[in-house]
């Protein structure tokens, strides 16, 4: 299968005017404000990508590989490492970096901004990261008109246009994705205008249907939304728009990372459907969602992110088995709680499906079964013919003659 690391040695030397953005690069540049580039890229002002790399690794000398990464994937970092070296990235002028995570308000938010060799702007917004807080932003989605970091997109968006009149690009990833549809639909017209074209790579939707809303159907023929046969974020509520669904071999939360979909040449290799999987976990947990009247899921999900917080879960790997049954024994009545056991059960499903995929992966190839010889493999077909009361033709008479011959003295 080939990935994002063989489309950059196809077109890593070849600059953005001799061959144009397209989806690939588009995924590529919404993932590279996931690194922790903070004190690197200013929130006002720019580099290159090239000096921006430079800065980053001599910023992470001697920290812990968790920092380096920025609680973004192993995969993202090897990426954007490899960025420099292109024709392609290297000379990309990214700037007005922004980054904002605030537990008490329910916020995490970060944003940066690309020079396009066209003339073009490209303003991308950050997914969903490891923070709690992150994911509870992302179920508030079902409850709230506006969640804090949609906000913050707008007003990041308003700001880029206001500093230029160049034509501006939308991007982002997971919930990157999401904010870049809702500042799109929610900017006012003039601003609205520029906006060329709108990248949602596995965005959740939205808690409502955008259908009738005019302002997102003045916006609805520039998205580009992706998701992986296998997606979960993705399907999320409700789509908002037409999906493009992108062939991985990978499973679980790993089928979320661009990084492991399949290229070709100068897009994603697209796939027919969704696999049973991803059905299952999108009908669980929009089905988790509708159980809980919608007058009370405010007050649930509040409940439910502060039990974790009490219980020192900050970030999505702090939730491992042992913390929940510790969880469990302090908070017994609350995680009773049908919606609770319903959204745990998904996330246990996922990771569960996700470690599967990985040890079996892990597994040395199964032997080859070994060889009949052709007495053993003829009484096979003799077995074989008795059942469907007819003797092969290809069986010879002295073979047939020994089995009858035994099966008689038996």
């Amino acid at each position: 299968m080939e990935d994002v690391y063989d489309y950059l040695r196809w077109r890593g030397d070849l600059n953005m005017l001799h061959s144009p953005l397209n989806e690939i690069d588009a995924y590529i540049l919404a993932k590279f404000g996931t690194l922790n580039l903070q004190d690197i890229i200013p929130s006002e002002g720019g580099m290159t990508i090239s000096e921006a790399m430079l800065k980053f690794e001599k910023a992470m000398e001697g920290l812990p590989e968790e920092d380096v990464r920025g609680h973004s994937s192993p995969n993202n970092l090897n990426v954007m490492r490899i960025l420099p070296g292109t024709e392609r990235f290297r000379s990309l002028v990214v700037s007005d970096y922004i980054k904002d995570i605030r537990e008490k308000e329910d916020l995490q938010f970060s944003a940066v901004t690309f020079d396009l060799p066209d003339g073009r702007k490209m303003v991308t917004f950050r997914g969903t990261d490891n923070t709690m807080v992150a994911w509870k932003e992302d179920l508030l989605l079902t409850v709230l008109d506006e969640i804090p970091s949609q906000r913050d997109a707008l007003s990041y968006l308003m700001r880029q246009c206001e500093k230029s009149s160049c034509p501006i690009i939308l991007a982002g990833h997971s919930k990157g994705g999401n904010l870049a549809e809702y500042a799109a639909m929610m900017i006012p017209e003039e601003y609205q205008n520029r906006i060329t074209d709108i990248y949602n790579f596995d965005g959740p939707g939205f808690y409502k249907d955008l259908n009738d809303d005019e302002r997102f159907a003045r916006i609805r023929s520039r998205i580009h939304k992706y998701t992986s046969q296998n997606s979960i974020v993705g399907r999320l509520l409700i789509e908002s728009a037409d999906t493009i669904i992108v062939h991985t071999e990978e499973s679980g939360w790993r089928a979320h990372d661009g990084f492991n979909w399949e290229v070709q040449r100068t897009s994603f290799a697209r796939d027919d459907d969704y696999s049973l999987v991803s059905n299952a976990l999108q009908s669980g947990f929009n089905g988790t969602v509708e159980s809980v009247p919608f007058e009370n899921r405010r007050e649930f999900i509040d409940d439910l992110f502060d039990t974790l917080y009490e219980n020192d879960v900050h970030f999505l790997s702090d939730l491992n088995r042992k913390k929940l049954q510790e969880m469990s024994s302090e908070s017994p009545e609350f995680f009773k709680n049908a919606g609770v056991g319903t959204l745990i059960s998904l996330v246990s499903k996922a990771y569960l499906q996700e470690t599967m995929s990985s040890v079996a992966s892990a597994l040395p190839p199964a032997p080859a079964l070994p060889k009949l010889s052709r007495r053993k493999f003829s009484r096979l077909r003799i077995k074989k013919a008795d059942a469907e009361e007819d003797t092969p033709e290809e069986l010879t008479a002295e073979e047939t003659e020994k089995t009858e011959e035994k099966e008689e003295t038996e």
